[in-house]
């Protein structure tokens, strides 16, 4: 299972990355991931809402916006999307 991780600016992709994961995606694993990208990216961790959890369960991505985050962000949007290779090959 891998994590998408997509920063955006005027709604084109200004930086993304991919991590992996090696177990099924649980909450302590999905904020590990979620951690790992956003101090790749340099930008502080969001917060994390039920309605972002509810939105990856859901449709397996999830958006946060720049009042999601503590500290000021220079982008318009940080997307997290979940891509399932079984999901894919079925």
């Amino acid at each position: 299972m891998k994590l998408w991780g997509i920063i955006k600016k005027n709604h084109k992709i200004i930086n993304d990355q991919i991590v992996e994961l090696d177990s099924s995606l649980n909450d302590e694993a999905f904020l590990s991931a979620l951690k790992e990208i956003c101090v790749n990216f340099d930008i502080s961790v969001p917060v994390v809402l039920s309605k972002h959890t509810n939105e990856l369960n859901k449709f397996n991505r999830t958006v946060f916006k720049a009042y999601d985050f503590i500290d000021p962000v220079n982008f318009d949007s940080f997307e997290i999307e979940i891509f399932d290779k079984k999901k894919k090959d079925a």
